[in-house]
């Protein structure tokens, strides 16, 4: 149960799913004890009590618990009446908010910052890239772990490392390596293996038409049937059994072709390539049966496109949808929630470091997009995966070109 859930049954065990009318007045009330109190009542009573919920003291069932609702608990101490203002701050279910309560609350938002101290959207750190810092990364998830595949480490060179990272344990480890060094590449998994499609070799931006499986079971990549053409910085994605190669760019110019890979005859096949111009740099991903084609350039890293396009397998034809506030190019995209969230990119003009913190979600329902905060390490070249209810973003580099990081933080909308 997530941190909210778990505020809001405790909140319909006692008040039935409401808050009482006097809560406002508590809050108020509260506001004008201020912080003298809140340190009193932590020096007063030094036992911890380990929370028995997520997120102790969650007056509004936010998914954190504030300054202004840890004052509101602080007043429900001297006023037992008003205890249904905030059926949360009754950490211990004993019916009062006690001074052992409001440290448990305390306590909570600094051995538990991740749930308590900070409201929905938030970010969080997660472990950073054990083998150092990394950028032009493939990024794909197969159950609970992550993959990160090659990519430019952090003097500029192509590099052959994969890690996994177990979402569970918070660690990274090293698994087998590419058979070769590759940046820009395309990452899916699909029927339980991890694909790397296409790329840039080495250090180079010369492209490959190679493909390769990852079996986790025997932690070994296998080569399968290449590319009808050599392709990097394009867009992977499977969906219903096959993977899709979509753009990307070649020897002489970005391209829009669309292939699909059926693992059962290891064999490629055309399907219909996307509207307008060739885009490189560009994202996929699929989402209730569907694949949405996301941002992109046509080469040059001056000339973003907001295009957002979605395929239907059922008649091989794309449809233009709203675009993208933010054209870029180099970013990540993900679907979470039945949303598609488009994260970082290069290369702006606005941002010294010409890289785009903006987090940007569209509905597939309404075909509109909305904004969220800015990422706190707004980065291009990174990888985004789902998994639950976050958003892992590994690596990526920090300014437009070669600027490679280890950072890894996730997002939990």
């Amino acid at each position: 149960m997530g941190c909210k859930d778990a505020r809001r049954a405790h909140k319909r065990k006692v008040t039935g799913g409401n808050v009482a009318p006097g809560r406002n007045a508590s809050y108020r009330a509260a506001m004008s004890i201020g912080s003298i109190g809140l340190i009193a009542a932590s020096l007063l009573f030094g036992a911890t009590i380990l929370p028995e919920s997520p997120c102790p003291g969650d007056c509004d069932g936010d998914g954190a618990a504030s300054e202004v609702e840890i004052s509101a608990a602080l007043t429900l101490v001297f006023d037992a009446d008003g205890i249904e203002a905030c059926p949360a701050a009754d950490v211990d279910d004993s019916g009062a908010v006690t001074a052992a309560d409001i440290v448990t609350i305390l306590a909570a938002r600094g051995t538990l910052p991740e749930v308590c101290a900070e409201p929905f959207p938030r970010w969080m750190d997660r472990a950073p890239l054990a083998g150092g810092p990394r950028q032009e990364v493939g990024a794909a998830a197969l159950g609970e772990s992550i993959y990160v595949i090659g990519g430019f480490d952090g003097l500029g060179r192509g590099t052959e490392v994969v890690e996994r990272y177990d979402v569970g344990d918070d660690r990274w480890t090293r698994v087998a390596d590419l058979p070769r060094a590759l940046q820009h590449v395309g990452a899916a998994s699909l029927d339980g293996a991890v694909y790397s499609v296409g790329g840039y070799i080495g250090s180079t931006f010369v492209p490959t038409d190679q493909v390769f499986r990852y079996d986790p079971d025997l932690d070994a990549w296998t080569e399968v049937a290449s590319l009808p053409f050599a392709v990097g910085a394009l867009a992977a994605v499977a969906l219903d059994g096959r993977l899709h190669a979509i753009g990307g760019g070649t020897t002489s110019s970005a391209v829009a072709l669309h292939w699909v890979y059926d693992p059962a005859s290891n064999e490629w096949s055309a399907a219909t390539p996307f509207p307008g111009n060739g885009r490189d740099h560009l994202a996929a991903v699929a989402l209730a049966g569907s694949i949405y084609l996301v941002g992109g350039r046509p080469g040059a890293a001056t000339r973003n496109s907001n295009g957002l396009d979605r395929w239907d397998p059922e008649t091989d034809t794309w449809t233009p949808l709203a675009p993208m506030p933010t054209a870029r190019s180099g970013h990540a995209v993900a679907a979470l929630g039945g949303r598609i969230y488009a994260l970082g990119g290069e290369v702006s003009s606005v941002d010294p470091d010409g890289v785009f913190p903006q987090v940007e979600v569209y509905d597939p329902a309404t075909d509109e997009w909305t904004s969220l905060p800015d990422m706190p390490v707004p980065r291009h070249g990174l990888g985004a995966v789902a998994i639950g209810s976050r958003l892992y973003l590994p690596g990526g580099a920090t300014v437009a070109g070669f600027g490679a990081t280890a950072h890894h933080d996730a997002l939990e909308p």
